[in-house]
C-alpha cells in the first residue's frame, strides 16, 4: 500500500517540477486555476498507469512510455510545436535522471525510486 502511495506522491512532485521547467521555455494555453487542475488530473492518471503498469515490462518500453507521457504533458497544457514539445519532454526526462545519478529510476525498474542513505 505506500508503494502506491509513494508513486503517487513521487508523480505529483515529477508533474510540478515539468511544470516549472516547462513554464520558463513555453506560454500556457490556459488560466492559472484550469492550468493547475490539469497538472493535478494528469498527475493522478500518470500515477494510476505508473501502478497499474507491469514491473516485468522492458527497459525500452518503459523510456519511451515516460517521453510520451512528458510530451503529452506539454502538449495538452503549453502552446508550442511538436518538434519543441518532443524536445522539450527529452531535456527534462534526461534533467530528470541525470539528478538521481543514475539510469536505473523509477521507469527503468518499475517501482519507486531507490533510497538512498549517506553516510
Amino acid at each position: 500500500m505506500s508503494e502506491y502511495l509513494l508513486t503517487y506522491l513521487w508523480v505529483g512532485m515529477e508533474c510540478a517540477a515539468a511544470v516549472l521547467l516547462f513554464d520558463a521555455f513555453s506560454q500556457r494555453k490556459k488560466r492559472q486555476i484550469a492550468h493547475w487542475i490539469a497538472v493535478a488530473w494528469f498527475s493522478f492518471l500518470d500515477a494510476t498507469f505508473l501502478n497499474l503498469m507491469s514491473p516485468s515490462a522492458a527497459s525500452f518500453w518503459k523510456i519511451v512510455t515516460s517521453l510520451v507521457v512528458y510530451y503529452s504533458f506539454h502538449r495538452i497544457l503549453y502552446i508550442g510545436r511538436r518538434v519543441f514539445s518532443l524536445y522539450i519532454a527529452v531535456i527534462f526526462y534526461a534533467t530528470k535522471y541525470s539528478l538521481q545519478g543514475t539510469t536505473q529510476g523509477r521507469y527503468l525498474t518499475g517501482g519507486v525510486p531507490p533510497v538512498r542513505f549517506s553516510m
